[in-house]
This record gives C-alpha cells, structure tokens and sequence, in this order.
C-alpha cells in the first residue's frame, strides 16, 4: 500500500537565489525607444534581489522588467518535468505582475531575435509577501504574439519546455506612470505539485482500510455450533449453570473426547446435573445434542468448503470416519458425500 508513496515527486530547481551565479546572468529590459523609455534597475542584495521601476507618462504601454537566462550560449532551463513555478516576492506599489517564460521553438524562433521566441504568462495577483505558486497549466500564449504570427491558440501544441531559454518578472500592469515601484525577490524555483497524487494516495488509503475493515477486521469469530432449534436465545435459566455448559460445548464440539466427564473436570458439575439439565431444558441426552452439533457445522463444511469427508469428520470431533458416515446418515437421512453433491 505505502509504495504508492514513491510516486510522489519532491525535486525542485533553484533559479534564484543561484547556486552557481555564474551560470545565470540577471538583466533588465524596457520598450525599444533609445530616447524615450521607463527606467529600470535592478539591485543584488544580500539575500535578495531589488527590482526598481519608474514607467514612463510619454508611452502609450510603458512597460519593464527583469530576466534570467543561462551564461552559457544554447543552453536552456529545463521546466520539462516540473509542473509548478514558486517565487517569493515582495511589492511595494504593484498588485497585478506578470510573469513571463519564453521557449525557444523551432517552429518558430529566429536567431538573434528575441520576439521570435515562444512567450508564456501568467499572472501575479499580489496581497502580501510570501510564495506565489504559478501552475503551468495557468500559463497562457498573449494574443499579441498569436496575432503577430497568425495563429490560434490551438495551433500551438506540443510545446518543449525542455527549452526555455529566459525566465522574465513585468512591472505591474495597473500601475499608474511615474510612480516608482520596488519588487523584491528572495527565491524563484521550479518545482511539482503533489496535490493530485496526495488525495489520489490518502483516498487509496482510506479505500483500503474501509475494504479491510468491512471484509477482514469486521469479521466476528462465530462460535460454531449454531444453537439448536429447541433453544431460545433469549430463554432465561433458574441459575446459570445451562448456559455454562452449552458455551462450553459450543466452543470445544472439535474436542474427539469431549464427554459430560470433560465438563465435570472443567465445571465441577456433577455429570447427574449435567444429564438432568439436557432432559429438562432440551428435552435431550448430551450425545444426541452434541452429535446435533457437530452435524451442524459438519453440513457447512460439506457445502462452504472443498474438505475432504474425512478432513470434515475430524475438524468436528469425530475420530472415526465410518462412525461419522453412520451418525450422519441415520440424523440426517442421506450419506455425506450425497449431500454434499446436492
């Protein structure tokens, strides 16, 4: 059962803060205008980054930002086998941040253009500092490259994440121009949602224990033989010493010596009462009710198990076979083989 535990997946990459700094490079970005443009900066601190932004009142969609990407020409981050993006932020001023990753398609991309490269977002609704968790089903193509290149957001499939090649935090989009705004950034991961396969893994668990539990842990120990006809369960005795005896035979009928001398040893009742009880309550001797007994749970074996006659004669407390044949037949009428076949 706990194997499926192991299905769970743990693994998470680190983009921020690095592990190598030299492996990753850290920029900014703003409209191409080499005149007019908001002004960006961004700030290593000890423990985090500082992303400072001013947009400017002249553009029509001011935006900027900052992007990570790998040092080391054609080379990729690798969000194939990851299906979330945490990040840690805190804002100062924006509320509503875009979050951009760009794939490097070979459908698509051009060499030496940025543009060309496959953009995905998703956006940051910011309340307070702390995680933000990015799922990457959430992430989605904007209409402006779809528009630009004539697509439809259901031509573009089978997208390679295996090649992302930057990894992008956008000023607020609500943000009025000329205010600035600081977001600061302590971590940025890719890593596995295991929410699915948790519920998946606590509703097996609790599917099993309810199975064991209806089939197995709910079963009782019945104490064979079933109590005879003449008896009502709910009869009650001048003194206790009837019901003694009978669960007594019920739990020890297996026994092959069992016999009104055995529950004398065991009771201290003299085998006179003992005769008497059975005549008087059961209207009975004690060997025709415990041979009422055994042939009892003996017919059940015959039609519930696929025992031998012989294993039967002796799981019941019968240590001949041909006696067992002879009190079978005479009490019930047929041979056991033959009721066994009905």
């Amino acid at each position: 059962m706990f194997g499926a535990f192991f299905f769970l997946r743990f693994e998470s990459a680190n983009i921020y803060p690095y592990e190598h700094s030299s492996d990753i490079l850290l920029n900014t970005f703003h409209e191409d205008d080499t005149v007019k443009h908001s002004l960006v900066d961004v700030q290593n601190k000890s423990q985090s980054l500082l992303f400072k932004y001013t947009l400017h009142k002249e553009i029509k969609e001011p935006f900027a930002g900052i992007y990570f990407h790998q040092a080391q020409k054609d080379s990729f981050f690798d969000f194939s086998s990851f299906n979330q993006i945490k990040i840690y932020i805190k804002s100062k001023k924006g509320k509503r941040i875009p979050f951009y990753l760009t794939l490097n398609e070979s459908s698509f991309t051009t060499p030496n253009e940025v543009f060309s490269n496959l953009p995905l977002f998703c956006i940051i609704n910011y309340t307070k500092e702390g995680w933000y968790v990015l799922d990457k089903n959430d992430f989605e193509i904007p209409s402006w490259w779809l528009r630009d290149y004539g697509l439809k957001k259901s031509e573009v499939f089978d997208i390679d994440y295996s090649r992302v090649n930057y990894l992008m935090l956008y000023s607020c989009q609500i943000l009025s121009p000329g205010i600035t705004d600081e977001i600061e950034i302590k971590s940025i991961q890719f890593c596995n949602s295991n929410t699915k396969l948790y519920f998946g893994f606590i509703f097996f668990i609790c599917l099993f224990n309810l199975v064991y539990f209806l089939f197995y842990k709910n079963k009782k120990k019945i104490v064979i033989p079933y109590v005879i006809q003449e008896v009502e369960e709910k009869k009650s005795f001048k003194n206790n010493q009837t019901q003694i005896i009978v669960d007594l035979i019920a739990q020890n009928y297996a026994l092959n010596d069992l016999s009104m001398d055995w529950i004398y040893q065991k009771t201290k009742i003299p085998k006179r009462e003992i005769g008497n009880i059975f005549k008087n309550q059961f209207n009975t001797s004690f060997k025709e009710y415990l041979n009422l007994i055994r042939l009892t749970e003996s017919k059940r074996l015959l039609k519930e198990t696929s025992l031998s006659i012989s294993e039967i004669a002796y799981l019941v407390g019968y240590n001949n076979v041909t006696h067992f044949n002879r009190v079978f037949k005479e009490k019930i009428g047929i041979s056991p083989s033959e009721f066994k076949e009905k």
